[in-house]
């Protein structure tokens, strides 16, 4: 990053702009409760900076504890950050967001609150400045080389913060919540769209288009004119392998191997590219096999049931099902 900055900015710690910084409360999951008072997690953190007020995996505490509890009360206005992630690629560490609720929540362990000096700092730039590539590339760095990142207090505090005054800080997040709310109303209407392909396909595909007669199969009422088969008798069924990795002449080989760190490539219809790439020499020392170009594939397990059509011949790992559709079974509509 430059060291030159714009006339009036200045470069501080993070400690500098804070009153107070505190981790979470280490709630004991056997006593979570159906309703009660929300418990403020990481899973309200979203990837684009945006407090997720509605999730599905929000946890409750009994709501009579609230007072024993009451220095891990979050309210709306409140800046949380992750401390600590779990993914693959840490798409999470050092992220935060403005919290945005009617009520209160309890603050959840491996999440930092911050109550910040607000005559240097306005809350909505800081909760922007969270997920700047900077800041970000700043604390992955810091939060250590082990199978879960973690970043402590200190490696926080210790973090630089590119302050504007303050005047300019209210109208940089201004624009930014502009742009949320643009994006926030074209997701919404994809949301819609989606709902809509959903509801469409459970028609297509198992009334199909201008049926009117229909008969009894093993899977419900279909046209008259379908038949119910087993998929093995319509299609040859594959899967694959993990070649030898501590082989380095196994792997980048030039051949496109799917593995689960593919799995997001999964939700496109197609697949072309891979993370990884293994060779000819660990085709043949292994179980996996070469799979033909328009063979579908589908997730036995990490993100279940996601399916794609090969692009290219490609291998994969033991974690797909490959399915070569025969003649009767078209590999898109499958």
């Amino acid at each position: 990053m430059s060291e030159v900055l714009p006339e009036g900015w200045c470069n501080l710690s993070l400690n500098e702009v804070v009153n107070h910084f505190q981790n979470g409360y280490a709630f004991s999951a056997k006593n979570y409760t159906s309703a009660g008072i929300p418990i403020v997690s990481m899973v309200h953190i979203g990837l684009n900076g945006i407090f997720n007020s509605n999730n599905k995996k929000q946890k409750f505490w009994d709501i009579s504890k609230k007072e024993e509890l009451s220095r891990y009360i979050v309210k709306s206005g409140d800046i949380i950050i992750a401390m600590t992630d779990v993914t693959p690629t840490m798409e999470l560490i050092g992220r935060g967001c403005l919290v945005k609720s009617t009520f209160d929540y309890l603050l959840n362990q491996r999440v930092g609150l911050l109550k910040t000096k607000n005559d240097l700092v306005y809350k909505a730039y800081l909760a922007y400045y969270f997920n700047y590539d900077y800041w970000r590339l700043y604390c992955i760095g810091s939060s250590g080389l082990g199978a879960q990142a973690n970043l402590g207090t200190t490696e926080i505090l210790n973090g630089n913060l590119l302050l504007p005054p303050l005047p300019e800080q209210k109208k940089i997040a201004k624009i930014l919540t502009s742009v949320d709310e643009v994006i926030d109303t074209t997701e919404n209407q994809i949301n819609k769209l989606k709902d809509l392909k959903k509801g469409m396909m459970n028609e297509l595909l198992t009334k199909g288009i201008g049926h009117t007669k229909f008969k009894d199969s093993a899977v419900g009422r279909i046209p008259v004119a379908w038949e119910c088969e087993l998929l093995d008798n319509i299609s040859k069924r594959g899967s694959g392998h993990t070649p030898d990795k501590k082989k380095p002449e196994y792997w980048n080989g030039g051949i496109k191997w799917v593995s689960l760190s593919d799995s997001f490539r999964l939700d496109n219809v197609y697949i072309s590219k891979t993370d990884k790439e293994v060779s000819k020499l660990g085709i043949k020392n292994s179980s996996a096999v070469m799979h033909s170009k328009e063979t579908v594939i589908i997730s036995r397990d990490a993100g279940i049931g996601k399916s794609a059509i090969l692009q290219d011949d490609m291998a994969v790992s033991q974690h797909f099902i490959a399915w070569n559709c025969g003649e009767n079974l078209n590999n898109h509509f499958f």
